[in-house]
């Protein structure tokens, strides 16, 4: 997260955490064990709510109201159940930017998990190049 966002959630006052929370139970569904958002999204498929004068992020609004502002300057709130509607405080968790990245099914995460090249090399210290975007090449296949 940021600096700047953990900021705006210290400045919540009690009251505005109840109002929030009460808000935020209304719009929830439970699909098994997750709560399901079912208010406004964002279009990358994550819930949203108002706070103050700006809206946040659901699931890291349903974090802040059981750990509070200040775990969010340095870490990420991470969906464990991969579902991005889900505001069930149990299944989130506090991740560094790269463990959140490496927990998902994007490019860097399927990379992260590869062991061997297409050839089926092995990456180790002394068979990996790693190019200047991060990305691993068999130093067998580049010869």
């Amino acid at each position: 997260m940021s600096v700047a966002r953990a900021a705006r959630f210290a400045t919540v006052s009690d009251a505005q955490a109840q109002e929030v929370a009460a808000r935020l139970m209304s719009r929830l569904r439970v699909e098994g064990e997750c709560w399901g958002w079912t208010g406004c999204f964002h279009p990358d498929g994550y819930g949203q709510i108002r706070v103050g004068h700006r809206m946040e992020l659901t699931h890291v609004v349903a974090m802040f109201l059981r750990h509070g502002a200040s775990p969010l300057v340095s870490e990420t709130v991470n969906h464990l159940c991969s579902n991005r509607a889900c505001c069930n405080p149990d299944h989130l968790q506090f991740a560094s930017k790269r463990e959140n990245t490496l927990h998902g099914n994007g490019r860097s995460a399927w990379q992260a998990a590869q062991t061997h090249c297409v050839s089926g090399h092995e990456f180790t210290g002394e068979n990996t190049y790693v190019g200047p975007n991060g990305e691993r090449v068999c130093k067998t296949c580049r010869r």
